[in-house]
């Protein structure tokens, strides 16, 4: 079953405009917030009055935290995909009350509304959904194309003429997308798993594909390194975690083994960049 108004995705992407207000909300405040403290600290130097400014800061400070608080509510509960069974598990035992659409990640959901041709529909052209994610340009179909050398100006160009043929329902291509996921392991179905499954479903960019010897395989492999790659990134965002700080280091590690000035110039400590940067995941 595919029916993507029942789904966490689509009431995020109506909301997704209101939340862009807020985004340039928190940076114009931002903005206000830093002249008005860097005026008050110069009148304070200057040992004028600068009284007047601090409701200014006041209130584009408290501004700001709320901006952020409510950037911070998008990123966690928003876009944050429900949890469901696993997609190994939805394979083996899909029943008819399986909504596939819930398996979508935010990013891959949007390419979705922006190729089918109408919200309730559960069928739509191929070639559309190839085009809506090449004009996505997403962080992670931007990084597969490059790394596949693959030209998005030249694939928009040789299916120009045919976005309204090959239609195939969404269940389909989820479907074999789920499949690709289930191979890095994933818990949601990403722009990566769905251009794989285009490379299979979609005539147009699989003829493409096979002419410059690029497998399926390849797309799978690259589209598992950006996941890799955002979950890392993810990761060192929360730097308050125990594993992160432990990965700083500490000046206790000198005190323990004694502060070797010189050497440290003349050498690179393998241990310590490491241990900072974490063992390397192989892709492929």
């Amino acid at each position: 079953m595919f029916n993507f108004k029942n789904t966490k995705a689509y009431q995020a992407i109506l909301a997704d405009p209101i939340f862009k207000i807020n985004k340039a909300v928190k940076v114009f405040s931002f903005a206000i917030f830093a002249i008005s403290l860097a005026g008050y600290i110069f009148y304070a130097f200057a040992q004028e009055p600068g009284s007047w400014i601090l409701p200014i800061i006041a209130l584009f400070f408290s501004v700001m935290v709320i901006s952020l608080t409510i950037d911070s509510f998008y990123h966690s509960f928003v876009t944050k995909n429900k949890e469901r069974k696993p997609l190994v598990d939805l394979i083996a035992n899909r029943s008819d009350k399986d909504n596939l659409a819930d398996y979508l990640d935010f990013e891959t959901a949007k390419i979705f509304f922006n190729a089918l041709p109408a919200v309730g529909e559960s069928s739509l052209s191929s070639t559309n959904l190839l085009y809506s994610i090449i004009n996505s340009k997403t962080k992670k179909v931007l990084f597969i194309f490059s790394r596949l050398m693959l030209s998005m100006d030249f694939i928009k160009e040789r299916i120009k003429g045919e976005r309204s043929n090959n239609i195939i329902p969404c269940d389909d291509i989820i479907l074999e997308a789920i499949n690709s996921a289930i191979k890095r392991d994933g818990k949601h179905v990403s722009e990566g798993d769905i251009i794989s499954a285009l490379s299979v479903l979609e005539p147009n960019f699989k003829k493409m594909l096979v002419e410059l010897n690029i497998k399926r395989a390849d797309i799978e492999n690259v589209s598992w390194w950006t996941e890799s790659l955002a979950k890392k990134i993810e990761f060192i965002n929360r730097f308050w975690e125990y594993d992160n700080l432990i990965r700083t280091g500490s000046v206790g590690g000198d005190w323990a083994s004694g502060w070797t000035g010189t050497l440290d110039n003349y050498s690179i400590q393998w241990t310590t960049i490491v241990g900072a940067r974490g063992y390397e995941e192989v892709v492929g």
